[in-house]
Order: C-alpha cells, then sequence, then structure tokens
C-alpha cells in the first residue's frame, strides 16, 4: 500500500513539474517582444539615495553593475534603443558622484549609441 502510495506521489509530481515547465515556455515565448528591461520602478535618483539609508556608496556599485548589465543584454542583440540607460547612470553617479568609471564609462556608452544610430 505504501508502495503504491509513493509511486502516485512520484507520478503526480512529474506531472506537475512537467506542466509547470511548458507554462513557464509558453509565457516567456509571449512575453519576448514586451520586455520588462527598459522599466524602472524607482526613477528618482533623490528618493533612491534617501532610500539607501546612508549605504550610497554600496548602492552606486549595484546600480553601475546594472548599467553594465544592460547596456551589454542590448548591444548583444543589437537594439538600438537604450531607454533606461541615462535614468541608470543618472542614479548611480547621484548616488556616488565620486565614481570616476561611471562618468568615463558612461560617456562611452552614449558615444556609442549615438554613432550606431547615425550609421544606420
Amino acid at each position: 500500500m505504501r508502495r503504491r502510495a509513493t509511486v502516485f506521489s512520484a507520478c503526480v509530481l512529474l506531472i506537475c513539474f512537467l506542466g509547470s515547465f511548458f507554462t513557464l515556455r509558453r509565457i516567456e515565448r509571449a512575453n519576448l517582444s514586451n520586455s520588462m528591461e527598459d522599466v524602472l520602478f524607482i526613477s528618482s535618483p533623490q528618493f533612491v539615495k534617501r532610500a539607501s539609508l546612508g549605504y550610497s556608496g554600496l548602492l552606486a556599485d549595484i546600480y553601475w553593475m546594472r548599467v553594465v548589465q544592460y547596456f551589454g543584454r542590448k548591444h548583444l542583440r543589437d537594439s538600438m534603443e537604450y531607454k533606461a540607460l541615462a535614468p541608470l547612470l543618472d542614479i548611480t553617479t547621484t548616488l556616488d558622484p565620486n565614481l570616476v568609471v561611471a562618468y568615463e564609462w558612461g560617456s562611452t556608452f552614449s558615444r556609442s549609441t549615438s554613432t550606431q544610430r547615425r550609421r544606420r
């Protein structure tokens, strides 16, 4: 009797796993064109700085990593729209005005996007 219950539970678990896997794949295909990566839920640099509770340097580093990942993901897809790049850079430099790399590479990112627009 216990063996039947175990086999039945394993089968139900496997069916649920496969069902969730195929459902997730279908949702991902439907949302592929409707990407959320250009959405900033908090776009105010002053609010982010106040909400950092004194850890603005750490948060600036985290936002800098977001900038690099965002640009890389868009550049890899040959996208010409970098809607969230300027706000992300603004938040990063507001959090830590001494983060020189954000100014240097941020200008490079901005220059490369304007150069690519002129080429096409």
